[in-house]
């Protein structure tokens, strides 16, 4: 690794294209918004008043949109703990491996599409954040 603090977590801009029949966001590979080639994409969605995602390391890439709502991200890196508020227009979250992740306190009817550069069957569970040599 290098001596630099893992910066585990970017805000990655989603191209946008509005007309009058509704927005549609579009995430490509390589200057699209997606910093890595996914082999795994899923939905979080109903997540119940009061109950939280994540709370542990991710092994591999992912980037999280938010395609309608909002929550709180949390993560964990190598320089420390950040918060922000998810949005539709806050972009696309990109954590970097071993960066820990917590997802609350979700607004009712939110949706979150999750990118990720492993197979679900070749990801490790990482209680708390981790420097990763990748």
């Amino acid at each position: 690794g290098s001596s630099m603090p893992n910066r585990g977590l970017k805000f990655v801009e989603i191209n946008e294209h509005s007309d009058a029949r509704g927005k549609m966001r579009i995430v490509e590979v390589d200057g699209g918004g997606l910093p890595f080639v996914p082999v795994r994409s899923f939905i979080v969605s109903d997540v119940p008043s009061g109950k939280s995602r994540a709370g542990h390391a991710v092994s591999c890439d992912e980037l999280i949109i938010v395609a309608q709502g909002s929550c709180l991200i949390t993560a964990r890196t190598g320089a420390g703990l950040e918060e922000h508020r998810l949005t539709p227009g806050t972009g696309a979250a990109h954590l970097r491996p071993g960066t820990w992740l917590m997802l609350s306190e979700f607004e009712p009817g939110t949706i979150l599409v999750t990118y990720a550069s492993e197979r679900y069957a070749e990801t490790r569970f990482f209680e708390d954040y981790v420097e990763l040599d990748r």
